[in-house]
């Protein structure tokens, strides 16, 4: 990140804010133990990013890991795309093939002590955020509707600027539910923003019993600690800004230009409209 200070053409103000947000951070509590993944669910995401061109959605499949303590939201599809990279790198004989993004941001949430912890990154950096804990206040309907032989039953709650329609299923006792929805008396199996905008659909269920997925945090040298407010702020001034793309060697930086500078700023409706 130091580099990138060095080479972005921003203001004093903006680089003082960067450098503060890389180097003081703040102290996460997280001293979490790990636990044993003991199901995980799927959704289908859904995400219309730019609302200037509302067919245009992204999509991926994504991941909830959920332990008796804790649980992490994170992509489906990178192991895909680990795969398919390694496949076209070997048969285009050592050229890197473009391969579908995936989303690197994972969500950690510890419901007894109502902690939320979120892991991301900007560029090479990572860090380690600790968020507001969403406390939602649900309307539970009595309408009801099965969701691939689950029994499911309505509720709608509003998080940070949106309000969602869930389905949750008592037969599955936890708490929890895609990205930070949370807090109903069954896993939410789907949801849905009332202004159709966000999406997430039930794609599967299952148990694990092998014990080889661990919900663990990242270490120490594995992330730095940051606040959300600051990391926002840092992402958002680099988005804004060229010169952000960095080459597979040397850590020389290259402007953005054409079709891919113009997807950074058609990125105008975040997931939370309201921010912490």
């Amino acid at each position: 990140m130091v580099k990138l200070l060095k080479n972005l053409k921003i203001d004093v103000k903006q680089k003082l804010c960067l450098f503060i947000f890389c180097f003081l951070g703040y102290t996460v509590c997280a001293q979490q133990k790990p636990d044993t993944a003991i199901a995980v669910i799927t959704y289908a995401f859904s995400h219309m990013r730019d609302t200037t061109n509302p067919g245009k959605l992204y999509t991926e499949n994504m991941h909830l890991y959920l332990g008796r303590r804790s649980s992490v939201y994170k992509t489906g599809d990178k192991e895909l795309s680990d795969s398919l990279a390694a496949e076209s790198f070997k048969a285009s004989g050592g050229k890197s093939i473009n391969i579908k993004s995936f989303t690197r941001t994972q969500i950690f949430m510890y419901p007894d002590p109502h902690q939320l912890l979120v892991f991301d990154r900007i560029l090479y950096d990572k860090y380690l955020m600790e968020d507001e804990w969403p406390v939602i206040d649900w309307k539970i309907t009595n309408e009801t509707r099965k969701i691939s032989q689950l029994n499911c039953q309505k509720a709608i709650g509003a998080w940070r600027g949106r309000t969602y329609e869930a389905w949750f299923c008592a037969d599955l006792p936890f708490h929890a539910g895609p990205w930070k929805l949370n807090g109903l008396p069954g896993l939410i199996v789907e949801a849905v923003d009332t202004r159709q905008q966000v999406s997430f659909k039930f794609a599967g269920y299952r148990t694990l019993n092998d014990g080889k997925v661990i919900i663990k945090l990242p270490g120490k040298n594995e992330a730095k600690p940051a606040t959300v407010q600051d990391f926002n702020k840092a992402r958002e001034a680099i988005r804004k800004n060229p010169g952000i793309m960095t080459s597979a060697s040397g850590g020389r930086f290259t402007p953005i230009t054409g079709p891919s500078a113009k997807s950074l700023d058609s990125y105008n409706n975040p997931l939370e409209l309201t921010k912490p």
